[in-house]
């Protein structure tokens, strides 16, 4: 079972030549496992809350590819708000994390690496059988 202390922020080598920015995110090399999925979510309003849920086994990480997101983690004990605001930090995510996305500015956008394909039974979707799941496991 994962906790707070297992999610951090990974630095990806950004080049920028006359305000143009490139951002490589390879599987094995700066992401720390091998890529099954990758999904955008684009033009967000300020103020949208997306997230909300847990996943059993899915490995992330999240990119800001435009605005500001906050995403609010919570290991079942401990609560943690991180910024992400360029493409050039990522912040991972392991399992058994839940997590709120929190779109702050105008026209967000925002990239999820993951290490699983789309499978619905990984989803935990309420906030109390996460709890359930957390305090059994």
């Amino acid at each position: 079972m994962y906790d707070l202390s297992n999610i951090c922020f990974i630095d990806f080598k950004t080049f920028n030549k006359k305000d143009e920015l490139l951002t490589a995110y390879t599987s094995n090399e700066n992401i720390p496992f091998k890529l099954k999925r990758i999904f955008i979510t684009g033009n967000v309003s300020a103020y949208s809350n997306r997230g909300s849920h847990a996943h059993r086994e899915t490995k992330q990480i999240f990119v800001c590819l435009y605005g500001k997101i906050d995403i609010r983690c919570y290991d079942g004990k401990k609560k943690k708000i991180y910024n992400l605001t360029n493409q050039g930090l990522g912040l991972y995510i392991p399992p058994t994390i839940w997590y709120d996305t929190i779109y702050k500015a105008e026209k967000n956008s925002i990239m999820v690496l993951a290490d699983k394909e789309y499978l619905t039974e990984d989803y935990i979707l309420e906030k109390n059988e996460f709890e359930s799941f957390r305090s059994n496991s």
